[in-house]
């Protein structure tokens, strides 16, 4: 992170009583900050430091000290490449698990990987407010608490995320959580892999994909109806990850031999993982993809639902599969995109994103050119996981901790 990009940055904390202000500003080896309540004048104080890179130290971890008792960066008209909203995890802690209310309102987070202890949070993107809540143990008593995935809800008052073997849903106004699904048998045996599933909707806030029981099942986002449930199929290995296509349309699931997903005796024996995409209006299965790659890490379908885009492990390249023919091509992004192709997303316009530590690079999966790059230069982070918005206006980014929403030109060629 670009520790100096923070210099002269104005804070944020609102309560029901009174909003509060913070920045601390380097000016060579010193430092000056500043602390006000709305309506009174500031406290100023100025230190100086021993050179400036230790001056420039300081005012990072003083920013980054307010930043985790939820002081937030806000700046709703902010240019293209810079950011709208940022905001901490009280304690640090993983960065994957969020999302974004369709008016670009709304950030809500979930966070737990292994604690004892795990919050959800809501984030008004409007007025700046936090609201973090605590979760609640799961109903088998786990004393660690795995958070994986986050959706929110159109509104952007309730949301969803799992947690454990669970799903569960969150009133993002009181804080009160109920367990919606479980992806449990009927002997009690976990029917996937958690660590490695998570919740998924469609581009437009309107359909949830969730594991429940040994079932898929696609559910109504706004009103939490069933509208389709999905037998796990019998296959060999365990599954090991869902997703639901951009449109809604479809439902995937990814069957993972443990030779596969741990890289033992790759070369040799049969193939033992497969992508099966089941159609979401009937449940009947449309397409079975056997698979020669590594291990599948991220998997998407094209929104205009033609092409299977798959970022595999130990590999620079992404593989895409048209589904109609299953002919396979690859393409090598940027090899500086580094980590960015754990994740990716896509552009209003089909365009798939990956993001490195200073932009987004957007490119043609039929082409592998690179079409467009959204720079947030000189902002620097080591991303966790990203999200462009439907309308193609906020690109959010997840790591080190940290939650960054930045502005960009809209994405419609």
């Amino acid at each position: 992170m670009n520790e100096d990009w923070w210099s002269g940055r104005t804070l944020q904390r609102t309560t029901p009583r009174a909003t509060q202000f913070y920045r601390a500003t380097r000016a060579g080896e010193s430092v000056t900050v500043e602390a006000w309540t709305a309506g009174k004048p500031p406290r100023t104080t100025t230190r100086a430091h021993a050179d400036a890179h230790a001056a420039k130290r300081e005012m990072f971890r003083a920013v980054r000290k307010k930043m985790l008792e939820a002081y937030v960066l806000l700046d709703p008209s902010a240019a293209p490449g810079s950011p709208v909203f940022a905001c901490a995890l009280p304690g640090g802690g993983p960065a994957d698990n969020f999302d974004l209310s369709p008016d670009n309102t709304t950030l809500f987070i979930g966070a737990g990987r292994g604690d004892p202890t795990g919050r959800v949070l809501r984030a008004d993107l409007t007025t700046g407010a936090v609201h973090s809540f605590a979760i609640t143990p799961d109903a088998r008593g786990n004393r660690q608490l795995f958070v994986h995935g986050a959706v929110v809800h159109p509104s952007g008052l309730s949301g969803l995320f799992g947690l454990n073997s669970a799903v569960r849903s969150v009133d993002l106004t009181t804080g009160a959580q109920t367990d919606i699904a479980a992806a449990l048998g009927p002997d009690g045996v976990q029917t996937i892999n958690p660590h490695c599933v998570e919740l998924e909707r469609d581009a437009r806030h309107t359909r949830v994909l969730l594991v429940d029981s040994a079932h898929l099942e696609v559910r109504d986002l706004e009103t939490g109806a069933t509208l389709q449930t999905i037998p796990l199929a019998e296959e060999h290995g365990e599954c090991r990850k869902t997703a639901m296509s951009p449109s809604g349309a479809f439902a995937l699931a990814y069957h993972c031999d443990p030779d596969v997903a741990y890289d033992h005796d790759f070369a040799s024996g049969p193939v033992r993982h497969r992508i099966l995409v089941y159609r979401a209006h009937d449940g009947a299965e449309a397409h079975r993809i056997p698979l020669r790659t590594r291990a599948v890490r991220t998997m998407s379908l094209s929104p205009d639902d033609t092409t299977l885009v798959l970022v595999t492990d130990y590999t620079e390249s992404l593989t895409c599969i048209d589904l109609a023919t299953q002919k396979v091509h690859t393409f090598t992004p940027d090899p500086d995109a580094g980590s960015g192709k754990s994740s990716i997303s896509w552009t209003p316009s089909g365009l798939l994103t990956l993001h490195h530590r200073d932009r987004c690079d957007c490119y043609d999966i039929h082409t592998g050119a690179l079409v467009k790059t959204l720079s947030h230069a000189p902002f620097e982070l080591i991303e966790q996981r990203h999200r462009l918005s439907p309308d193609g206006t906020r690109l959010i980014v997840g790591g080190d901790g940290t939650f960054i929403v930045f502005a960009v030109d809209p994405l419609t060629t």
